[in-house]
């Protein structure tokens, strides 16, 4: 292979990700999801200025290892699993999605 030529973007492992807005967590899911994204010890949620990123793990009886998180908030990352996305992004300026309750902290 050339020093120059580019990788086959075809070739490389990709995954879905859904982004709704932060009005679907409960203030408590705010604080869970802070404290996982500073623990070294989780690489499963990354804390951002305007959200959150979770990576869901493959399978659905591991996504409630993600963070201490709401029944409404498991709900999502339980959905979004099964719709066979891997990451749900959770950010102040996405759209709500119609079927999940919205919170005003």
């Amino acid at each position: 292979m050339s020093i120059h030529a580019q990788p086959d973007p075809a070739k490389a492992e990709t995954y879905r990700a859904v982004a709704m807005t932060t009005a679907h967590l409960r203030l408590s899911d705010n604080e869970s999801l802070e404290c996982a994204a500073k623990n070294p010890q989780n690489n499963l949620v990354m804390g951002r200025e305007t959200g959150f990123l979770i990576k869901l793990p493959a399978g659905d009886d591991k996504v409630e290892k993600v963070a201490d998180l709401s029944d409404e908030a498991q709900r999502i990352l339980k959905w979004a699993s099964e719709a066979g996305f891997r990451a749900v992004e959770f950010d102040n300026v996405a759209d709500m999605i119609d079927g999940f309750p919205t919170f005003n902290w």
